[in-house]
């Protein structure tokens, strides 16, 4: 799963994370067709994969559902 990947979300930003959580503090907003980097890790919460990437120099964890291999 490393690589370099596309914000493919409808219309609003991508949360980028401190955790695999949508409860936990937003790092940075990523909008729609931002390119991240994923390490190749990630957590998996309730079913859904959170990849360990990085946006602008901030590393966190943003949903693989709206991430879209480049």
């Amino acid at each position: 799963i490393a690589g370099t990947y596309i914000v493919n979300t409808s219309s609003d930003p991508l949360m980028l994370r401190s955790g695999a959580s949508t409860g936990k503090s937003i790092i940075a907003r990523m909008p729609k067709g931002a390119k991240v980097r994923c390490y190749g890790y990630y957590t998996q919460v309730n079913g859904v994969k959170w990849y360990y990437v990085v946006y602008n120099g901030k590393t966190g964890f943003a949903s693989c559902k709206y991430l879209k291999k480049k």
